[in-house]
């Protein structure tokens, strides 16, 4: 972290002065290691979860499909049992429909 003051700051951790062009310049020391491939290696599990989970969305999605294509009303052939007894034109009055 880079700061610049006319005094150092006696609150933080230890810290390294330095005058540059008659301004005080502080730099604070950061303690940290390096960070090691854990993450890049997790990330890349994560990667290859998702690839995987989409490989199988794809085969269940082909499944269906399939499925789909061989099952179910004949729609190639036009009959369609929730409609086949519906005539062109107006259609008559339901039986609820009828007065007695």
């Amino acid at each position: 972290m880079l700061t610049r003051s006319s005094t150092p700051r006696s609150d933080a951790a230890p810290q390294h002065t330095s005058v540059c062009a008659g301004v005080q310049v502080v730099y604070a020391e950061e303690r940290r290691m390096a960070r090691n491939a854990r993450p890049t290696a997790a990330k890349r599990e994560r990667e290859k979860a998702l690839i995987e989970r989409r490989q199988q969305k794809a085969a269940r999605r082909q499944d269906a499909k399939e499925r789909k294509a061989t099952t179910g009303p004949d729609r190639a052939l036009g009959d369609d049992p929730d409609i086949a007894h519906i005539k062109l034109g107006p259609q008559p009055p339901a039986d609820w429909q009828l007065e007695e």
